[in-house]
């Protein structure tokens, strides 16, 4: 999949920064945010917010949300899709 993709970093108009944005050929556009840990509500918090921030500009973009270890879900969007790295990778 990353041979297909090209990344680029991206901030928002209000100064947010998503690590990548990624058009995949023949695919839907992603935001991908990565994070050591979600595992604090505040953390989650601010993640989805950048997240959803940045959907205001690419709206048909697919939300990625990328953590080190499996975390332990709060309420996360529905919109938003949570990786391990290592499944993310292996995806």
């Amino acid at each position: 999949m990353l041979s297909s993709m090209i990344l680029l970093p991206l901030r928002t108009a209000k100064g947010f920064e998503v690590n990548f944005y990624a058009r995949p050929i023949g695919d839907r556009e992603k935001l991908i945010l990565v994070c050591a840990s979600i595992d604090q509500p505040a953390t989650l918090a601010r993640e989805i917010k950048v997240l959803q921030d940045a959907k205001a500009d690419f709206p048909q973009a697919e939300m990625l949300l990328i953590t080190l270890v499996q975390p332990t879900l709060f309420d996360i969007p529905e919109d938003v899709t949570v990786f391990a790295a290592r499944d993310w990778l292996l995806h």
